[in-house]
């Protein structure tokens, strides 16, 4: 962009244009520079250029060619967190909103053009926020759709988008004949009322980060099949996707769809 003469903001979404444009070109555009050229009072505008500017260094370390990089400036990193832009929005790292903001984004562009973190380790970041733990997996989820395919006795009999925590296990009385989902209970049916050796809530899954899944089987007395595992009854573990478990004649394949929003 060359020399960036001080303006009063006039449009946010123009000046993050510009930003987006200047990071096509080497040298790269340094956040500092660019924000300490503005007059702002909207601290969106902040937190919006680290994002912008986190996200392309991840892309640029995934996809460019080493000579490539050498525009990049040294005092952040090119495999940047949230916490390395602290001395780029200065005092709004204080503010929980901000801050989160700008870790929600981290989590979003890691696991798209990085090192895939774990659920876990986000969520210690703000362990009092209840809803956390729902924004990860939203955004997970957004980016990454969760899907399920199910084969009875080898023939495709459902396909559907499944959520990031829910339960597979055995029908009752009132509810539809397997396979299928209750959305009220966030459960996926897969054995008939009368299998009683598969208990109502017999694997618990949960998604732990891109490509895996952490399954839970309920203690009793029925092994969990794997493609090429198994999962003893009250034991733990987690497996990369894609997979698929096997009840009976039913074989429930599960695998992440790419959401190219961009």
């Amino acid at each position: 962009m060359g020399n960036i003469t001080k303006i009063l903001l006039g449009s946010a979404a123009e000046f993050i244009d510009r930003f987006e444009d200047a990071w096509t070109k080497n040298p790269y555009p340094n956040p500092h520079k660019w924000l300490s050229s503005v007059d702002y009072q909207n601290t969106d505008l902040a937190i919006e250029l680290c994002a912008v500017d986190l996200e392309w260094r991840w892309r640029i370390q995934a996809i460019a060619e080493q000579h490539e990089k050498k525009g990049v400036q040294n005092d952040i990193p090119l495999c940047p967190v949230a916490e390395d832009y602290r001395s780029v929005i200065g005092d709004l790292w204080k503010v929980d909103e901000m801050r989160q903001r700008l870790v929600m984004v981290e989590w979003g562009v890691r696991n798209m053009w990085g090192d895939r973190p774990d659920t876990d380790s986000f969520l210690s970041m703000f362990p009092d926020d209840e809803s956390w733990q729902h924004q990860l997996e939203a955004q997970l989820d957004a980016l990454l759709p969760l899907d399920v395919s199910i084969l009875k006795n080898g023939g495709l009999v459902m396909e559907m988008h499944v959520p990031a925590r829910f339960h597979l296990g055995r029908q009752k009385k009132e509810e539809p004949s397997p396979p299928a989902w209750v959305n009220s209970t966030a459960r996926f049916l897969i054995a008939k009322g009368e299998e009683r050796q598969i208990s109502r809530e017999q694997v618990q899954v949960r998604r732990t980060r891109r490509g895996e899944l952490e399954l839970r089987n309920a203690a009793g007395p029925f092994t969990v099949q794997l493609d090429f595992d198994f999962l003893k009854p009250n034991a733990t573990a987690r497996f990369a996707l894609p997979i698929a478990l096997r009840f009976g004649d039913i074989l429930a394949s599960f695998g992440e769809t790419f959401n190219d929003r961009r």
